[in-house]
């Protein structure tokens, strides 16, 4: 049976979540690294910027498979990724200013590149709900710190506890 309610409206259902999942899977894997090892590997963090940008084209691949041209899926994919890709890369490179601010006037490190590079990875994602994500992170991350009298604690376990309902909601 292929019609609603059917094989082919589960399989369709599957195929419609499958790059937010691949990339919910991603940042449960980097929250774990960076819990253990205080550090996001280069292979994790670039599977989650190409899982982030297949989540932002998603659309436009879905409808061209849903029956809408194929001749749009280019140009349709590419404006997305683009109105995803700017406040990501503009949103990553204030944090990396403001890290390097930070190192020259405090002598250590604040922010983490990980926490960069997850952050451009779920923006491009949905910046919205990416950078939403990351400044509900901080909050959490802020109020452990407090109740458990630790000047620093990884922000990627955070920030997946945040990010992952967020970006569940978008879908």
């Amino acid at each position: 049976m292929s019609g609603p309610g059917g094989v082919g409206s589960a399989a369709a259902t599957v195929l419609a979540w499958a790059p937010a999942l691949a990339l919910a899977l991603i940042v449960v894997a980097a929250a774990w690294v960076d819990a253990r090892e205080r550090r996001l590997p280069n292979g994790l963090a670039a599977a989650a910027v190409v899982t982030g940008a297949m989540v932002a084209v998603w659309p436009a691949v879905m409808a061209a498979l849903g029956g809408g041209s194929g001749a749009d899926l280019l140009p349709n994919a590419l404006g997305l990724l683009a109105s995803h890709a700017v406040p990501a890369l503009l949103t990553a490179a204030a944090l990396v200013a403001l890290e390097v601010g930070w190192r020259r006037l405090r002598g250590s490190a604040g922010l983490g590149m990980g926490d960069v590079k997850l952050l451009f990875a779920l923006m491009l994602a949905d910046p919205l709900r990416g950078l939403t994500a990351f400044c509900v992170a901080l909050l959490l991350l802020a109020a452990a710190c407090l109740v458990t009298r630790r000047a620093s604690l990884p922000l990627i376990p955070f920030i997946a506890l945040a990010g992952i309902p967020l970006l569940g909601a978008a879908l």
